[in-house]
């Protein structure tokens, strides 16, 4: 089971899309793990690679909470792909979205070294301040969250919520 085809696929479980080249790299990072290219056996396997496609598998099952729990483990032994994982995880989709705790992965993963987690970090708290403004009925930040739910931007890919959030900025 390859990584970006299982848990990190948004259009399988309805995860946070972060963007194309992260999903590219996660699709990259398990072609070379399983064998791709000969890389394997010109590379030893990074040790915590099957934790991570084991953490994939537990999304992919339905057991979310026990992924979350492994990911922290790893995370916690500054592990970057592990990191990375959980904010994806906590932007969305297979937990209850948790903006903080993706924020605080994500600087973790920025301070070990990843240029896309700060990148990411960014992102997410530009769509934090649209949430807030939208809380108080800017029309315009209303029409950007609708659109991060329509297209899966940072956030679980859900229709509805899209819908009402353009429906809102029309009204406002």
């Amino acid at each position: 089971v390859l990584f970006g085809q299982t848990a990190l696929a948004a259009s399988a479980f309805g995860l946070a899309r972060f963007d194309r080249d992260l999903d590219e790299r996660i699709d990259d990072f398990a072609h070379r793990l399983t064998g791709g290219d000969g890389w394997v056996s010109q590379r030893p396997a990074q040790p915590y690679d099957r934790q991570m496609l084991q953490c994939a598998e537990l999304v992919e099952k339905g057991r979310a909470p026990d992924a979350v729990r492994l990911c922290t483990e790893l995370a916690g032994q500054e592990y970057v792909p592990a990191m990375l994982f959980l904010a994806r995880l906590y932007c969305g989709g297979a937990v209850r979205p948790d903006y903080p705790r993706a924020l605080k992965w994500l600087s973790r993963a920025e301070k070990a070294g990843s240029a896309e987690a700060g990148a990411l970090r960014a992102r997410l708290r530009e769509l934090m301040d649209r949430l807030e403004r939208a809380k108080r009925g800017d029309a315009g930040a209303l029409f950007s969250v609708g659109r991060a739910f329509e297209t899966g931007d940072l956030v679980e890919k859900n229709q509805q919520k899209a819908y009402e959030y353009y429906g809102r900025a029309i009204r406002a």
